[in-house]
Order: C-alpha cells, then structure tokens, then sequence
C-alpha cells in the first residue's frame, strides 16, 4: 500500500509542476515581435507644467526599405491625459522644443529637397513658419533664454584633398 501511495504522489507532484509550468510559461519572442515594438521617448515638458511632448517609434518593417525607424510625435495635454500629433501626417518634423515663454514649438523640418531647417509653430498647432534659411542641413538647435531668438549647429562638410 505505501508504495502505490508512493507512485500516486509522485504522479500527483508531476501533474503539478507540468501544469503550473504551462500555465505560466512565456511564448518564444520572435523576430516579428521585435518588429513590432514601440519604444517611448518623453522630449520636453512645457515651460507651465499643463503639457508634455513625446514621441512613439516602431522599426522598419521587414519589407521595407533601410532606414531610421518611424517616429511619431505627440503633445499630451497632461490635465486630461489626452495626445493629439503634433505634426500632420506627412510632415516628418523631429527635435521639438517649447519657446521659453510656451507660445510656440520650434522643430526641425525637411521639406521637400531643400536643407534641413528649423521651422515653428504656435503651441496650439496653427501654421508652421520657417526660421532659418540655411545653405546646409541644420542639426541641433536650441531657443535663447529670452525666446527671442534661436541658436543652431548646421552640418558642414569638408573635403580635405592632399596631392602626394
């Protein structure tokens, strides 16, 4: 009797550990999976406190051409917790900034062919206006302390040559 007790706990114990096994197992994370994962990035929390701008971005997609992954930007307004883009589909802004003052979002923008430049917009999202007017891509920029002005880095390249 003690050994069929013997062998029907142990089947018991077994039974356990399988089914408590299964039940928390994880599924295999898969290269599909990685594809579809969203990354969060928080950029600048306005200068009142009332909203935040942040940005989603997914990798490209295995059949899509190389290049940065999507990015999406969005302004929470942080009272009521509600996101709206910040940017028109279609518009590939990047580097939003609040002004000092909160009146207005500077960002970079690409359009067409011409060089990068930064450009801005009322917080409230009316029209956008282009601030600089640079030769060559501009890279990084910040607004002055007083909000009156904008100061920025453009990309310059160099070619240096030597004959021997």
């Amino acid at each position: 009797m003690k050994k069929s007790f013997t062998v029907f706990l142990a089947i018991q114990i077994i039974f356990v550990i399988t089914s408590f096994r299964a039940s928390y197992a994880q599924p295999v994370f898969s290269p599909n999976d990685l594809l579809e994962l969203e990354m969060c990035s928080i950029h600048q929390l306005s200068p009142d406190c009332s909203a935040l701008i942040y940005s989603i971005w997914t990798p490209r997609g295995a059949n899509e051409e190389p290049g940065p992954a999507h990015r999406k930007y969005y302004k929470m307004d942080l009272e009521s917790g509600t996101s709206n883009l910040l940017f028109e589909e279609g518009i590939k802004g990047s580097s939003p900034r609040y002004s000092p003052d909160g009146a207005y979002i500077a960002f970079l923008y690409k359009k067409d062919k011409e060089p990068m430049q930064v450009w801005a917009m009322s917080s409230t999202g009316d029209e956008m206006v282009q601030l600089t007017d640079a030769n060559n891509d501009i890279k990084f920029f910040r607004w002055q302390p007083d909000g009156k002005g904008i100061c920025f880095v453009k990309l310059r390249f160099w070619i240096y040559h030597r004959e021997r």
